[in-house]
């Protein structure tokens, strides 16, 4: 077994669902996620477009990231490296759910929505894990309270 394969099999279970939802998440994505029929017509469009675009570029960050840091060449430690990856990850929900939100009244569903979405709530899942292992709560208000520190100086 090659030393990635082991490297991910030790990971913890969020960086897991981080990087499987979010790998599934990218292939749904370019499947169609809503179609429209208008008498013999039919049209049918993938998740890049609108916000869509803003949270699989996120997503591409995302998984790029977690790849370099699997691959042990991320430039930055270990609880850098889960607050990076915290952030990114939640905004790529963000946009996500905001995107999935505006596709509910945009007609009949494809397979895409669907997979996107059963992917989207593991990769949604997989960060809240993260967020949790750094702290939660808490490590936000150290945050603020270092950026406040830095600002008064």
């Amino acid at each position: 077994m090659s030393t990635v394969q082991q490297d991910f099999t030790a990971l913890p279970l969020h960086r897991k669902l981080i990087l499987g939802a979010g790998a599934v998440l990218l292939i749904a994505s370019f499947l169609p996620w809503y179609k429209v029929s208008i008498g013999g017509f039919s049209a049918s469009a993938s998740g890049w477009h609108e916000l869509g675009t803003v949270a699989w570029l996120f997503l591409i960050a995302t998984l790029a990231f977690e790849g370099a840091r699997l691959a042990k060449v991320a430039p930055v430690g270990e609880k850098q490296g889960d607050q990076i990856g915290t952030g990114l990850g939640a905004a790529t929900v963000l946009f996500a759910i905001i995107f999935v939100i505006q596709r509910i009244s945009d007609g009949h569903f494809g397979f895409g929505f669907y997979l996107g979405v059963l992917a989207l709530i593991a990769f949604a899942y997989g960060v809240f894990l993260l967020f949790q292992s750094i702290g939660g709560k808490q490590a936000l208000r150290d945050l603020q309270a270092q950026a406040e520190s830095r600002r008064n100086q």
